[in-house]
């Protein structure tokens, strides 16, 4: 497994990582025709304007020279996050790679990044709907633990009329 930081070349891989994982993750939980409508063109523009801001940073993970997954993380998002508090705002790995280790590379190597910038804990935002995916369960329990305080983001998205609630986590 080789993680290094993602360049412009990266961006489509990134974005065909991204909308396939949502399809895959989240069927059954958002409707069809929301996932059917996700477009890797959208996707990729969003983490090429990200790759040119220098923020998010973006890594991605490489197994036999391909891109199979990728995280974005940086300084926390929300107003009232003391300078120790970091975000990862995505990680994502290729289905057939769920469950082989590239996911916590992923993690260990935001950590280990960010803690050169005296950022130590993470906010993860995930979607709970009505069937969570064992992977992203998984992937939670095994790495971080949520955060009850309701002062961290129990906060409502709705998506063609289901209403998802996501929660922050942290590691």
């Amino acid at each position: 497994m080789n993680i290094r930081p993602a360049n412009f070349i990266n961006t489509l891989k990134i974005a065909e990582i991204h909308v396939e994982t949502w399809r895959i993750a989240y069927k059954n939980i958002l409707p069809e025709k929301y996932l059917a409508g996700l477009s890797v063109d959208t996707s990729r523009q969003t983490w090429e304007n990200a790759i040119k801001l220098g923020t998010p940073e973006i890594w991605v993970a490489e197994h036999n020279g391909l891109i199979i997954g990728w995280i974005a993380f940086g300084p926390s998002r929300d107003d009232d996050a003391s300078s120790v508090v970091g975000e990862i705002e995505a990680v994502y790995v290729t289905a057939e790679y769920w469950s082989c280790g590239f996911g916590k590379g992923l993690l260990d190597t935001a950590k280990k990044k960010t803690n050169i910038s005296r950022i130590r804990t993470f906010n993860f935002m995930g979607i709970i709907g009505k069937q969570e995916s064992p992977e992203f369960l998984y992937f939670l329990r095994v790495h971080c633990q949520r955060c009850d305080d309701e002062i961290y983001h129990y906060w409502r998205y709705a998506i063609e009329g289901n209403t998802l609630r996501g929660f922050a986590y942290v590691s």
